[in-house]
């Protein structure tokens, strides 16, 4: 998402939270694409686990997880990984981080990314960060599955699979037709 970050900033200080919807699958299975993630200027210094909101040198602002605090030359640098993403961002300075995510807010409930399942899941990535390369990899067979599960020409096939572009006759009844279960 390309963005004026520092009208962002400004706004998240002011207001006191922001939520924006999320896109892509960076941070899949906990974070969906259209969920919205609420973020709050950061008090303190965040902490490992924690999901940050980066404004990132182009201007686009993302929402990862701060796997690793670097020192190098007096200067902080906060390392944020994507939970699906084999590779972390490129390092962020103190002034790139916008705010910290609190709150996720899915189709029927709202999730905080402190608590529960979403706090367990940040502790488990950070210990287990392997889980990256199967996460990625399910997200990989699932967009295969989706494209096989689209018919080619963008028409869909009457009938399923075994009648695939023939049309049915008139008077056609499948052989099972007006049977109950179980019965011959």
């Amino acid at each position: 998402m390309q963005a004026d970050t520092q009208a962002i900033a400004r706004l998240i200080r002011e207001i006191g939270e922001l939520e924006i919807p999320s896109s892509g699958t960076s941070m899949r299975p906990l974070i969906r694409e259209g969920d919205r993630c609420r973020f709050v200027p950061l008090a303190d210094r965040p902490s490992l686990g924690d999901i940050l909101l980066v404004a990132e040198a182009d201007g686009r602002l993302v929402g990862h997880r701060l796997i690793r605090v670097a020192e190098t030359g007096g200067e902080t640098l906060y390392i944020c990984k994507g939970d699906s993403n084999l590779n972390p961002d490129a390092p962020a300075r103190a002034n790139q981080i916008i705010g910290k995510m609190t709150d996720i807010r899915k189709r029927r409930f709202v999730m905080h990314a402190d608590q529960g399942l979403a706090r367990w899941w940040g502790r488990l990535l950070m210990r287990r960060p392997g889980l990256s390369r199967i996460i990625r990899l399910y997200l990989r067979a699932e967009r295969g599955l989706r494209r096989l599960r689209q018919p080619k020409g963008g028409q869909a096939a009457a009938g399923g699979p075994a009648s695939a572009g023939k049309p049915r006759e008139a008077g056609y009844e499948h052989p099972h037709a007006g049977k109950k279960r179980g019965s011959l």
